[in-house]
């Protein structure tokens, strides 16, 4: 489980070799989901109950509502690929 601080972020990044599910559980934001390197063409606004799945090297990261003034919680899920 991620927590990210009022107006705080989780970073976009890749992972090349590891596919993710990100499940928002609390609080608000923008999910990024693809969208270039830096993923500011990607952003999604966010709402609890919403889920995200992101494939081998996909742009993926979240930036939490500061003006809600409570922290966003996310369950993300890893699966490494190929399964060895």
């Amino acid at each position: 489980v991620m927590e990210v601080e009022p107006g705080g972020t989780n970073f976009p990044h890749h992972h090349a070799t590891e596919e993710e599910i990100y499940l928002l559980l609390d609080g608000e934001g923008e999910i990024v989901a693809g969208g270039g390197a830096d993923g500011v063409e990607g952003k999604h606004p966010a709402k609890p109950g919403d889920a995200y799945f992101y494939r081998l090297n996909a742009t993926m990261g979240f930036y939490a509502d500061a003006a809600r003034g409570r922290k966003a919680r996310m369950l993300a899920v890893r699966s490494r690929y190929p399964f060895n």
